[in-house]
């Protein structure tokens, strides 16, 4: 959350995009609560960041009057994005999962907002259990409760999600979020689902580039190691972009059989890939 948030940072000085949507351009503060200073320059270093772009950051442990430094400061100096990360060293909650104390010290939050024109942008974490739309966010539904736009991320063996679940304007459905380790940047991939289906593609075709004869479905899933919906799912694809070639009657005594098409041969579509496993 920390690597998307500082990309947004950056995003928001220069009046970039960040996720395929505009930002307005502004003054940025970035607050790091927790973190090591090192890693947080090392990651603006490798997005390029400039002095001329307008971001101001804090990394430290966070002052003791924190949140009215904060407040005093925004309505003189009035920037546009204040990245807070986290919010619980920032707000100091004895409880985040208290209704009552959650509200009040996020009315104070919002204070800020209406006194500074700043947008607030509120690190926390994720709860462990796998709960639906807001229950993600762990603690108090005051927590969710009092934001404009909640952007919830996840975490896979495979791959990082995110989606948004907004007061106005269209939600993001689930998203792979895809990190460019060259540039350090975040960008949107594709959904789950298609990101599934390509990577058992992937390991389709590297089955059947290891044999010397076609195999049936059955031969197939004895090689790779996937639901079974994902996995016809993948062939079917794997056919239709006449990657692999499909022969048989697809009944009992003659079964479809599948084999590499010369064309996905010569293109070096075959490759040698772990197994991948779900």
């Amino acid at each position: 959350k920390s690597t998307a948030a500082r990309s947004m940072a950056l995003a928001v000085a220069r009046g970039d995009t960040w996720l395929g949507r505009a930002c307005a351009q502004g003054p940025v503060w970035y607050l790091a609560f927790e973190g090591r200073r090192q890693d947080i320059k090392m990651h603006f270093q490798q997005m390029d960041a400039r002095d001329e772009d307008a971001i101001s950051i804090f990394a430290g442990q966070a002052p003791r009057a924190v949140v009215r430094e904060v407040q005093q400061l925004a309505e003189c100096e009035r920037p546009a994005l204040i990245i807070i990360d986290t919010m619980q060293r920032f707000l100091r909650a004895k409880s985040t999962d208290d209704y009552a104390e959650m509200t009040t010290l996020l009315d104070t939050v919002i204070g800020i907002v209406k006194r500074s024109g700043a947008t607030i942008m509120l690190l926390h974490h994720n709860g462990k259990a796998a709960r639906a739309t807001l229950d993600n966010v762990l603690g108090s539904t005051a927590i969710a409760g009092s934001a404009d736009t909640v952007l919830l991320l996840s975490r896979t063996e495979r791959y990082r999600t995110i989606r948004t679940m907004q007061r106005t304007g269209p939600d993001l459905p689930e998203t792979v979020l895809v990190l460019d380790a060259q540039t350090g940047h975040v960008c949107l991939g594709a959904s789950p689902s298609d990101v599934d289906r390509d990577l058992v593609g992937r390991a389709i075709l590297v089955a059947l580039g290891t044999t010397d004869h076609p195999l049936t479905e059955a031969e197939i899933e004895s090689l790779v190691e996937a639901r079974t919906k994902v996995q016809r799912r993948a062939l079917r694809e794997l056919v239709c972009r006449e990657h692999v070639l499909r022969t048989g009657g697809g009944r009992k005594g003659d079964p479809y059989r599948y084999e590499v098409t010369n064309t996905c041969s010569r293109n070096g579509m075959v490759r040698d890939r772990p197994r991948i496993v779900w």
